[in-house]
């Protein structure tokens, strides 16, 4: 979200996962936080399916609600409006910003490629390990708790400043 605030974006949507997803709820508690602390409008485009035609089918709306840049549930929902978009011949990220959530590996496979929210694999598995580690060694003693992990941004070609220039095509429905 900063990222896109610091482009200059103002009206970001959320195209959100399935309505039971435990990270789902995250993300929009995440969102809902920085609507209150930046200036910018949320626009909740609601669930889809966490797929690529998922985020194919629910491109039109992203494109319907004036938003000028969109965070996505996942990585494979974000390619899904990349190609929606391209479709109707809207640039990206010239006319539209897109984000993804996950970091995976088809986000740079992809034209443009996909700046993503994701978290080091690395880091993730040392965490693994030291939970592994604790229960082992402490046995049933051992109470599991919560660990945070850190989010990075990989900055790619799929967001950019937002543009003074008015969407060229609106077309291709």
């Amino acid at each position: 979200m900063h990222h896109l605030i610091a482009l200059g974006h103002t009206k970001i949507a959320y195209l959100g996962g399935p309505k039971n997803s435990w990270s789902d709820a995250q993300r929009r508690k995440g969102l809902a936080k920085s609507a209150r602390e930046f200036p910018f409008t949320l626009i909740d485009i609601g669930a889809t399916a966490p797929t690529q035609p998922g985020g194919y089918s629910a491109a039109d709306v992203l494109v319907a609600c004036q938003a000028s840049a969109a965070i996505c549930f996942n990585d494979l929902v974000a390619v899904g409006v990349l190609e929606r978009l391209r479709a109707r011949n809207i640039r990206v990220p010239e006319e539209f910003s897109v984000v993804g959530i996950d970091n995976i590996a088809v986000g740079t496979a992809v034209a443009p490629t996909l700046t993503s929210v994701g978290v080091s694999q690395q880091h993730l598995g040392r965490e693994a390990i030291d939970l592994l580690l604790r229960k082992i060694t402490d046995g049933a003693a051992h109470q599991p708790h919560a660990r945070l992990v850190s989010m990075e941004l990989a900055v790619r070609a799929s967001s950019g400043p937002l543009s003074k220039q008015p969407r060229l095509a609106e077309s291709g429905y």
